[in-house]
This record gives C-alpha cells, sequence and structure tokens, in this order.
C-alpha cells in the first residue's frame, strides 16, 4: 500500500536553540490511515505537524536534518506552502489565530482563490465543503469570532478541506472547545476519513478519542518517538505511558492496578483498553 507521508531522519532546531525539538524521526503512513499523536507539553507535537505541511522549514527559521516526502515523491522542503496546502490541510489548536478574513465564506475560500482556481469551480467547491462540515450557508456573513468554538473549528476544516487535500492534519483541533463543539468537530473528521479515504493525523491529548478513531498511536518525548503501535497495544503500556505524563484510558489504569495486585496479577497483555474489556475482565476475574 502507498505510503503518503514517509519521514525519513527528521531532527529540527528553532533559530536561537541549542536543543534538537525533533531528533531522527521516521515515521511511515498508509493512505487512508489515521494516526493519533500523544505525548505532554513541549514534545515535539506541533513541531511535528508544522514539518508535514512546509510550515517546517519555510516559515521558521532554524535547522533541519531528514527529509519528509509526501505522496511517495514530494519533497516538502523542495515544495512551496501553497503546493503542500494542496496536498496537507492543516488545522491549529486556537481557531482565530488561523482566521485572517472578515466573513466564513472570505475565510473558508481564501486558499483556493490563492492558489487561483476559476471563480465557478471556487463556489462548487464552497457548496461542497459547507456540506461536508455541516455549516449553514446562514454563517457564511457572519465574522468568525461571533461563532462558537465548535463552529469556529468546522470552518478552519472547510478552509483547508476546500484545497480537497489527501491528508488533514489536526493540531488539538478540540482543546479549546466545549463538549458539544467537540463532537461536532470529532463527526467531521469521522465522516472525512470514511466517506474519503482521507488520512488523518490528530494531535489529542484525551485518550478515549484516540482510542476510538486511530489506527496506530504515536508517542513522542523530548523529540524522539517512544511508542508507535495499535492503539489495543498502545495504551495496554501504561507505566510507560504515565511515565511521559500521558494518560491512558480509566479502565487500562485500573488494569494495570490489578496486574500490580500480588493477589490477582493480571497478565499484562490481558489489560483491558476499552470499558467493554474491562466489563469481561472483572466478570473473569470474579468467577475465578
Amino acid at each position: 500500500m502507498e505510503h503518503v507521508i514517509e519521514i525519513q531522519n527528521l531532527s529540527w532546531k528553532y533559530k536561537g536553540s541549542e536543543d534538537w525539538v525533533l531528533k531522527d524521526i521516521s515515521l511511515q503512513v498508509k493512505k487512508g490511515e489515521f494516526i493519533g499523536i500523544m505525548g505532554q507539553n513541549g514534545s515535539g507535537k506541533s513541531t511535528l505537524c508544522r514539518s508535514l505541511n512546509g510550515l517546517i522549514p519555510h516559515r521558521f527559521n532554524g535547522s533541519m536534518k531528514g527529509k519528509v516526502l509526501i505522496g511517495g515523491k514530494l519533497d516538502t522542503f523542495e515544495m512551496s506552502i501553497a503546493d503542500c496546502a494542496r496536498k496537507v490541510g492543516m488545522v491549529f489548536q486556537d481557531p482565530d489565530a488561523q482566521f485572517i478574513r472578515g466573513t466564513v465564506e472570505e475565510e473558508i475560500v481564501f486558499g483556493a482563490e490563492n492558489v487561483g482556481l476559476p471563480i465557478k469551480e471556487i463556489k462548487e467547491r464552497l457548496e461542497w465543503t459547507l456540506n461536508e462540515v455541516n455549516l449553514n450557508r446562514d454563517f457564511l456573513n457572519k465574522p468568525p469570532s461571533d461563532l462558537s468554538g465548535g463552529q469556529k473549528q468546522r470552518v478552519a476544516i472547510a478552509a483547508s478541506l476546500i484545497l480537497k487535500p489527501d491528508i488533514m492534519v489536526l493540531d488539538e483541533p478540540t482543546a479549546q472547545v466545549d463538549p458539544m463543539g467537540k463532537l461536532e468537530v470529532f463527526k467531521v473528521i469521522e465522516r472525512l476519513r470514511k466517506e474519503h479515504d482521507m488520512t488523518v493525523i490528530l494531535v489529542e491529548h484525551r485518550a478515549d478519542e484516540i482510542l476510538k478513531f486511530a489506527d496506530k498511536v504515536v508517542l513522542l518525548d523530548q523529540g524522539s518517538i517512544v511508542l508507535s503501535e495499535p492503539p489495543c497495544q498502545f495504551f495496554k503500556k501504561v507505566d510507560v505511558l504515565l511515565d511521559k505524563c500521558v494518560y491512558p484510558p480509566q479502565v487500562a489504569q485500573l488494569g494495570y492496578l490489578l496486574a500490580q495486585d500480588p493477589e490477582i496479577k493480571l497478565p499484562a497483555h490481558e489489560i483491558p483498553v476499552t470499558v467493554e474489556d474491562g466489563i469481561q475482565c472483572l466478570t473473569k476475574l470474579l468467577c475465578t
């Protein structure tokens, strides 16, 4: 299967810093995969995201080693940011920092205008994009600042989606959103993945969302990859995750405690990561 992202021995440090923020990162992502990225603050998650759409090295000054290839052959170091945006959409933690236009419509179509798409095609893509993110046309003339947190993030997703990228990178998109807004955003992400086979890279600190959607989870710590495994295996490594200030599902933490109990000694490979697995695990323990 084609690798739509191939990171080869990537290292990066910002200008004026002696420390490398990313250290020899290598990662391959297949078309249609959903990759979750976790790690404590300062682990390099946002820097890694910026390297996927060309912001690093084109917008940030620093030193870079290695390569980031998109679609198997396109080197982000050699591509312009505009060309990267057509391949890789980017949504940041704070949507207000991403907005630069006066109305929702102007914000969504900006990228399409910037790459010179015909007006007719822009209008068609606008309609398609609104449908994909479940936004009503009534929002188009409003300033983005008037919207709720979830609506703002859907506008931010629409602004990237209008270029029809193959990859969406979302850097903690629900960190500043209320519970209802979080649900709205994740519905959009799930729809894009299922209906369009879109490759999704999601930075998220909540284990439950990563567990629900991800095919593979990557743990970053001090700029290096510590773990890269399917979520059912990733979240069983409770001791490693807690040591890196990443909190697995509560049921996995309970299972870890049961594994440490000298009387119970639950095998490490049987530590549950979902509520359903936890119920089965406890039922089994109670019946023995």
